[in-house]
């Protein structure tokens, strides 16, 4: 289960179908997992994991509109740990009782940029959007994420 609250202030700059959105935003992240337990004489036990992160963003957006709802755009953004302590996750060996070891668990880096790209299409009527982006991390340059969806306002 991984939960997020996000929480942000943007400006936006407009000229001739270009938005700049340079923004400030804070997030707290909460992961729990669940703990594993092998059910054969060799196996390990490993406890569950509960994480907790509060972080600072500030970040730069910058939107093309290019018609008929369509958009584009880039954005770039450092992202800073405000705080977490590190959880602590114990590894027990089946064959051996009593074998246990206690580890602290490195969460994240404490800081990095994120860059990427974007994709919007708003319905004329304005009731829903499908969106798409993808996203890197500067420090991992083989680490990527994205997303697709529907966004629909009541």
């Amino acid at each position: 289960m991984a939960k997020q609250a996000c929480s942000s202030a943007a400006q936006q700059l407009s000229s001739s179908g270009l938005n700049l959105k340079p923004y400030l935003g804070a997030s707290y992240n909460y992961l729990k997992l669940d703990g594993v337990k092998e059910d054969n004489l060799y196996g390990l036990t490993v406890s569950d994991v509960d994480a907790h992160e509060a972080k600072y963003h500030a970040g730069l957006r910058l939107d093309a509109a290019l018609g008929n709802g369509v958009a584009v755009g880039g954005f770039a953004e450092y992202a800073n740990k405000a705080g977490s302590g590190k959880p602590e996750v114990q590894i027990e060996s089946n064959l051996a009782a009593g074998a246990k070891s206690t580890y602290q668990v490195e969460t994240s880096q404490s800081d990095y940029a994120i860059y990427g790209l974007s994709f919007n299409y708003t319905h004329k009527n304005g009731q829903w959007n499908i969106f798409a982006d993808v996203a890197g991390i500067s420090d991992h340059s083989d680490s990527y994420q994205g997303q697709v969806g529907v966004k629909a306002a009541f």
